[in-house]
C-alpha cells in the first residue's frame, strides 16, 4: 500500500502543473486539513543517508528496492522534504493518512515509473480522473489519488485528502499554524532538526492508555498525555528531545520517576551496563517542566545500531506472538565474558 501511494504521488508530477505562479507554503501547517491531529517532516536526503535508516532497514529495504527495479532509479533520492498528515475523528483517530513531497521531480520519468510500478496485479494499475476539477493519478483499486502542487511539491493519499489539501494550497479555510498547542511544540522541536513531529492525542487513544497502563501504578500518568512534540538529528548518530505535555504538572514529575526507576533497574544488571544500550541509557536525561515531560537523547552510531538491534528483536518478538526472551541478546559492543563469570542468578533479567 505504501509503494502504490509513493508511486501514485510521484507519477502524478506528469500529469499537470497546478497554479504555475504559486508556491508551496513553505510551512507544513498551512497545507494541514481540517481535523489533522498530528503533522510529521522528513528531511529525506538526510534520513536515507542516515545511520539510523541503515541500522533498521540494512539491505532489507524491499519495497525501495523494488521500486528502484522497476523504475531504473530512486524517486526517493529526488525529494527535499516529506510532511505526512494524520487526520481523524473521535472514533476513528487514523481516519486519513496523507502527505505532501517536495523535490526536483523528473515528470515523464516518473509518469513512466509510476506506471511500472502498479501494473502487477496486487495494485492493480492507474488511471486519470479529475479532483478539484484538476487532473489526478488514481489507483484501480482502492482510494488513492494524488496530484501535482506547484513546480516541485506532490499531494498523495485519499481523494478527500487530496480534496483539503489543494483547497489550502489555494488559500481556502483556516490554517493550523492557528493552533496555539501544536505551533508551540512544532517550534520548540524544529530547532535544527531534520525529522519533526508535533502530535495531539486523541481521546480514543487516552481511553486505551488508561485500559492499558492502569488507573494506578507508576506508568499511569501515561494516561493523561495531551500532545507531543518530537525534534531528531539522524545525521550523525541519533540526538532527539521529546517534550509531552500532560493535563497536570503531577502528572509530568510522577512519570519522570518512574521512567529514572524503570531505567535504573535496567543498568543496575552488569550485561546491559557494559553494553552500547547500557551507554545510550546513562546518556538519557529526562525532567519535568510544568505540565511537560521533557526527554533527550545524543546517541552515537554504535548505541543507535545496539538500540535499533533491541527494538526489532522485540518487535518481531511481538509480532510474531512469540514470549519476550528471559535473557538480553549480547550488544554489539559486548567484550566476550569469561565462563567463571557468566551471570546465571534469575537477578540479571532482560531489558523490559
Amino acid at each position: 500500500m505504501i509503494v502504490s501511494i509513493l508511486a501514485l504521488a510521484l507519477g502524478a508530477a506528469g500529469l499537470v502543473h497546478l497554479a504555475q505562479g504559486r508556491r508551496l507554503a513553505a510551512h507544513p501547517f498551512e497545507l494541514a486539513p481540517p481535523g489533522t491531529t498530528g503533522v510529521l517532516r522528513v528531511n529525506v536526503p538526510a534520513l536515507l543517508a542516515s545511520p539510523l535508516w541503515a541500522a533498521w532497514f540494512g539491505d532489507e529495504d524491499e519495497g525501495r528496492r523494488r521500486i528502484v527495479d522497476a523504475c531504473g532509479f530512486d524517486p526517493l533520492a529526488e525529494l527535499r522534504t516529506a510532511d505526512i498528515y494524520v487526520v481523524g475523528t473521535r472514533r476513528r483517530p487514523l481516519d486519513q493518512v496523507g502527505f505532501v513531497a517536495r523535490g526536483a521531480l523528473r515528470h515523464e520519468a516518473l509518469v513512466r515509473c509510476v506506471e511500472q510500478v502498479t501494473e502487477g496485479e496486487a495494485l492493480g494499475g492507474v488511471h486519470e480522473e479529475e479532483v478539484e476539477g484538476l487532473p489526478a493519478l488514481a489507483s484501480d483499486r482502492g482510494g488513492s489519488r494524488a496530484v501535482f502542487l506547484g513546480a516541485d511539491g506532490v499531494v498523495g493519499g485519499d481523494v478527500e485528502f487530496v480534496r483539503d489539501v489543494v483547497r489550502r494550497f489555494r488559500g481556502e479555510g483556516e490554517n493550523l499554524l492557528d493552533d496555539a498547542q501544536l505551533s508551540a511544540l512544532w517550534q520548540r522541536a524544529s530547532s535544527d532538526a531534520e525529522v519533526v513531529l508535533a502530535a495531539r492525542i486523541p481521546d480514543g487513544w487516552r481511553d486505551g492508555l488508561t485500559r492499558m497502563v492502569g488507573q494506578s501504578g507508576p506508568w499511569a500518568p501515561l494516561s493523561s498525555m495531551r500532545a507531543l512534540g518530537l525534534g531528531a538529528r539522524v545525521s550523525r548518530g541519533f540526538g532527539a528531545t521529546l517534550v509531552i505535555e500532560f493535563d497536570a504538572a503531577g502528572a509530568a514529575r510522577d512519570l519522570r520517576g518512574a521512567a529514572q526507576d524503570a531505567r535504573d533497574a535496567v543498568l543496575a544488571q552488569p550485561l546491559v551496563r557494559l553494553s552500547s544500550v547500557g551507554s545510550a541509557l546513562d546518556a538519557l536525561e529526562v525532567e519535568a517542566d510544568g505540565a511537560r515531560l521533557v526527554v533527550r537523547a545524543d546517541l552515537d552510531d554504535d548505541e543507535l545500531g545496539a538500540v535499533v538491534a533491541l527494538l526489532r528483536e522485540r518487535l518481531d518478538a511481538l509480532l510474531a506472538g512469540a514470549p519476550l526472551p528471559s535473557e538480553p541478546t549480547d550488544p554489539p559492543r559486548l567484550p566476550a565474558p569469561d565462563e567463571t563469570l557468566t551471570p546465571s542468578s534469575e537477578g540479571d533479567s532482560a531489558v523490559p
